[in-house]
Parts: C-alpha cells; sequence; structure tokens
C-alpha cells in the first residue's frame, strides 16, 4: 500500500505514517497533544475526503455558538465586541468530527487513533520551535485563567523550544473518549436534522466551566448544545491561473 501523509508536526505525521502503514486511513488526532495552541478536543476539526470515483465528503465540526446564544443578547449587555470573554469560546466539535469521520470512511476506532496522541500525552515529547514561539506569545493570557496555567504553563512559564512536556489530565481524558466516546457524546442527546445535539457531557471539569459563566454572564451549561450533520462540499471551476483559488 502506498500513502503519504503531510501535517503541520513531524510526529503527527509519523503517527499518520504508522495508521497508513497499519491498513488504516490518515485520520489524525496527534495534533490536539503536540500542538495545543492549534487545536483540540475543546476546538474545531474540518474534514473533506476525495475517494476515486465517488462525491467529495466533508463533514462541519467546525466551534459553533451555544443554542441560546444570540447577537441581541449580547448588545443588550453592552457589548461591541466578543474580545476574550466566554463568548469567544465556541461548543467543540472536534471529537464529534473525529467519530463521524472515522465511522464514515475509517478502518480503526477512535482507540487506535487515539493511540500516539495518548503516549505523547503521558510520556512527554519534545516543543517544536514554532509551537514554543505561539505559546511564549500567549503566557500572558493564560495566566490570567486558573485552569489554563494549571496545565499549560510550567512553574508559571510557557515550555522552551526542545523541552519535554507531559499533558496527564489531557491522556486521561483522551482515554476516557477512546473508550466511552458512544457515551460521552450521546448522553441526552437526541437526533436531529440528520446530525447529533450533544450536551456537555464531554467536558471533565463542568466546575471550572460554570466559573467561567458565573464570570462572564454565561447564564447556564444547556447553552452548550448543537446540531451537526455531514455537508456536500462546495465547488469553483478553476480558470488556470496561477493564484486562482
Amino acid at each position: 500500500m502506498n500513502g503519504m501523509a503531510a501535517t503541520s508536526h513531524p510526529l503527527a505525521t509519523l503517527a499518520a505514517v504508522d495508521i497508513l502503514r497499519d491498513g488504516g486511513t490518515a485520520a489524525v488526532a496527534t495534533l490536539c497533544v503536540v500542538e495545543p495552541a492549534n487545536t483540540g478536543i475543546g476546538g474545531d476539526c474540518y474534514a473533506l475526503i476525495s475517494k476515486p470515483g465517488k462525491p467529495a465528503w466533508g463533514y462541519n465540526g467546525s466551534g459553533l455558538s451555544g443554542a441560546k446564544a444570540s447577537y441581541q443578547a449580547l448588545c443588550d449587555q453592552g457589548m461591541r465586541e466578543i474580545g476574550d470573554s466566554v463568548h469567544s469560546v465556541t461548543v467543540p466539535g472536534a471529537i464529534d468530527a473525529w467519530e463521524q469521520t472515522l465511522k464514515a470512511h475509517g478502518r480503526f476506532g477512535l482507540d487506535r487513533v487515539l493511540r500516539a496522541a495518548i503516549q505523547y500525552a503521558e510520556g512527554g515529547f519534545p516543543v517544536a520551535q514554532r509551537v514554543a514561539l505561539d505559546w511564549q506569545r500567549n503566557a500572558g493570557k493564560l495566566a490570567a485563567c486558573r485552569g489554563a496555567a494549571k496545565h499549560y504553563l510550567f512553574k508559571g512559564m510557557a515550555p522552551q523550544e526542545g523541552d519535554v512536556i507531559r499533558f496527564p489530565a489531557l491522556a486521561e481524558t483522551l482515554k476516557t473518549i477512546a473508550n466511552k466516546v458512544q457515551g460521552v457524546l450521546r448522553r441526552r442527546s437526541g437526533c436531529r436534522d440528520g446530525g447529533y445535539s450533544c450536551r456537555p457531557r464531554l467536558f471533565p471539569n463542568r466546575r471550572g466551566l460554570r466559573q467561567s459563566s458565573r464570570q462572564y454572564g454565561r447564564s447556564n451549561l444547556d447553552q452548550l448544545s448543537w446540531s451537526r450533520s455531514c455537508r456536500d462540499p462546495a465547488e469553483r471551476a478553476g480558470t488556470g491561473r496561477a493564484g486562482d483559488a
């Protein structure tokens, strides 16, 4: 079998190549550990898959607004921009997108796909140059949040390039997702419009979420619900000119 994988991090690319060698398809989740600023279990995920002779398949796992969020409600609070408030935090879509993509096109389950991510989170990994730069740029924001500082700062500092770091709490969460994803995602959930209506059972730290709600005025946990489904990818004919997209 011939295959190729390309990601923004060498360790994630290696994890994808290992899955290809085992006969799977390269759906990679390792980036949620080795590039925590770019993606993660609390973030987004998009999938676009094309197979010979078949229509392109897409899944929109983007972070949506809470079900009860509204433009008018924010304006009534006197807000003119979202800024760094809790309202900038979208409903996580990555885990659901991983599962649905693997169900539709994968050959392994999340237990196999998350294996490398769990190993790096538990055993440690060296911080890459660009990752270290982004981490240091955002150290102030991390320090302002007790939970973020606990898990992403080390002795109050962002890691340097080459530092080997571990995320034991993230490793445990990934193990839970790998072993119990059906219950984590679907408990108290129902299907509507061909998608998944999910509530925040996937959050391991509901107390921290409530604390953020009190701090910034988010009214209740039930705002964190959403509906997702597969999408037909948009198409645009190219002209053949350089830079056409």
